[in-house]
């Protein structure tokens, strides 16, 4: 998809000067759950590793908490897309879309043209980035040829509106760029067979290969990825950290434990701190000695962890620790910490 720069002068002459009002940003974290495979298989997720949308999927039903900072950046976008869209009354705009294998909401359809739209928002840097690489994004490319394919259009395109922070803005030339080109059938072949991928591989309990990116730094489900190991469908670990334990009081060394040691995992559903599952059910997680001594809780911040953990216990799973590390213990770090090796099984 090359630099449209016919596409621009349209949208420019058809959207400038409008007003887009200042953005009131969310102060406050939210709770977003997720319930079907077409929460989380979206065509906006297909750029996203296998792996990851597998985890996902075999976590269903789960509850993601969604930082204040990050509803900002997604929210701005959909304020910014719902005036430009109330701007071009005479387009199809928010249209929903669906095949066997995914899900998603197309932005735009200009019908007279035969030419979807995905719309993107960005900061300068971003928009930089796309006019020196002269091409749009490789997972926005996907996405939108995707919805061109489904519906049948001639031409698919990606809209970058440059976000000029929280300030009211009246739209010109230079807060559009615009990319555009064929469809291609064969990437939409490629994205449903994707999608099909991942649904085989939570069907018979497995996982795909770990894919190293650099996505992963900053994946929601890095922690579960990197541990996970799936040779056998009925068995996975992965790696944890005990949390709590400084806040307990506890010396460790001085109560025996050892790298090696078999722990315990007990699921609290009555436990009105922490993350909870879809349904309201609370998803802490402790971690107990044999004897039942407490040493703390699994992580659920960081990681959904605990979360994992709670619904396959509920579900009628197995699942226990073994210490992998104990940390600290020095002069600089007298904290001792607990590193975990998580399995479970069926």
């Amino acid at each position: 998809m090359q630099r449209d720069h016919d596409l621009e002068k349209i949208l420019v002459e058809r959207l400038e000067g409008v007003q887009i009002p200042v953005f009131v940003a969310p102060t406050a974290s939210v709770v977003r759950r997720y319930r079907k495979p077409e929460n989380v298989l979206r065509a906006s997720a297909m750029g996203y590793c296998e792996r990851r949308l597998a985890l996902e999927l075999q976590s269903l039903p789960f509850e993601r908490t969604i930082e204040a900072s990050v509803l900002t950046k997604f929210d701005f976008g959909t304020h910014v897309h719902r005036v430009i869209q109330a701007a071009l009354p005479d387009w199809q705009h928010e249209i929903p879309v669906e095949n066997p294998f995914l899900a998603g909401t197309l932005d735009t359809l200009a019908q007279p043209m035969s030419l979807v739209i995905d719309w993107k928002t960005g900061d300068k840097r971003t928009v930089k980035a796309v006019e020196k690489a002269g091409m749009a994004r490789g997972d926005h490319a996907q996405q939108v040829n995707w919805y061109a394919v489904q519906k049948e259009a001639e031409r698919r395109a990606v809209v970058y509106i440059l976000k000029d922070g929280e300030t009211s803005a009246a739209l010109d030339a230079d807060h559009i760029r615009a990319f555009s080109g064929s469809v291609d059938p064969v990437l939409a072949v490629e994205t449903d067979a994707k999608a099909q991928r991942i649904r085989e591989h939570v069907r018979v309990g497995t996982l795909p290969a770990i894919a190293e990116t650099l996505e992963c730094r900053w994946c929601p489900a890095k922690e579960l990825c990197v541990g996970a190991r799936s040779a056998d469908p009925t068995l996975e670990t992965w790696h944890s950290k005990v949390v709590g334990t400084t806040f307990r009081d506890q010396n460790l060394a001085e109560i025996g434990l050892t790298a090696g040691e078999k722990l315990a995992l007990v699921w609290e559903p009555d436990n009105e701190h922490g993350t909870r599952l879809a349904d309201g059910i609370g998803a802490a997680v402790k971690v107990c000695r044999k004897d039942g001594h407490h040493l703390g809780y699994l992580p659920d911040s960081t990681a959904p962890t605990a979360s994992l953990v709670a619904r396959h216990l509920r579900s009628g799973g197995s699942a226990h620790a073994v210490v992998s590390e104990l940390t600290g213990g020095t002069p600089d770090k007298p904290s001792i910490g607990i590193n975990l090796e998580i399995w479970l099984s069926a």
